[in-house]
């Protein structure tokens, strides 16, 4: 009974204790587990779940890693690329000596988030700014990166070469479609989850309370506690939201830091 209670914490991932580890997966997708949901492994009877506490290691999956995301909406055709040369498959490649916009008509929904991500190689001088959705990465991109704005247009992807870039961009634009799992979940004595923790694969990030960081996809270095905190967070960096609903609306902001329910909302 006791590897049951402690799996029912957790939605789909496992528990392992100890070098010598007894391990115990919910296989239950709602995180309410029967005897026959639970997979146990291990010498379980030579100590106590409750004497191996401090042993706890909750190990996640690609549910608890990232929010999802939807398919890639860039394809092959729709492109206008006067000044550049090659395709979405390989990327393409700009001919330093012209400001000509790289665009695509890719299908954009006002009030969606987008995970926006581009690989540039081969380059030696200038920068590009990339836009989607009536949102702007900003200008003087020069590496590979990404940045999840939420749509306020349904303007489609251009690519905005300074006048010496010549390197490669490939580019994907796809739709952030929920929330990542968590990885812990608390519940009180009725069952009413109370609390919850998300591990995300994204660097040094700390998400701890209902739904916070539930949207994250590759932003690092962030700190959210309270219930929703830094919840629509997608590819911000560096920020700290302590509170209910703290940075709630925040996307792609950097170097934030808000304290107290609602702060910075």
């Amino acid at each position: 009974m006791q590897a049951r209670h402690l799996a029912s914490l957790l939605v789909g991932v496992t528990l392992a204790f100890g070098a010598a580890a007894d391990t115990f997966k919910n296989n239950s997708a709602a995180g309410d587990v029967s005897s026959a949901s639970v997979t146990a492994s291990g010498s379980t009877t030579a100590r106590s779940l409750a004497d191996r506490a401090a042993d706890f290691v909750s190990l996640g999956n690609t549910s608890t890693d990232s929010a999802p995301l939807g398919a890639e909406t860039l394809g092959a055709s729709g492109w206008t690329s006067a000044g550049w040369t090659g395709s979405q498959s390989i990327g393409w490649t700009h001919t330093a000596g012209n400001t000509s916009v790289l665009s695509a008509a890719t299908l954009v929904t006002v009030g969606t988030a987008y995970q926006v991500s581009w690989t540039i190689t081969g380059r030696t001088l200038g920068s590009v700014e990339i836009q989607v959705g009536g949102q702007t990465s900003g200008g003087g991109i020069t590496v590979s990166g990404a940045f999840g704005p939420q749509a306020t247009a349904s303007s489609g992807l251009s690519g905005l070469p300074t006048i010496d870039f010549d390197g490669t961009v490939a580019l994907s634009v796809r739709a952030i479609i929920g929330t990542s799992s968590a990885t812990l979940l608390l519940r009180d004595s009725t069952g009413t989850l109370r609390f919850e923790t998300r591990t995300s694969s994204a660097a040094r990030n700390s998400f701890l309370g209902l739904g916070a960081g539930a949207s994250n996809t590759t932003g690092i270095n962030n700190v959210a506690a309270g219930t929703n905190a830094l919840y629509s967070n997608t590819t911000g960096i560096n920020n700290v939201a302590a509170g209910a609903s703290a940075l709630y609306s925040n996307t792609t902001g950097n170097n934030n830091v808000a304290a107290g329910a609602s702060a910075l909302y």
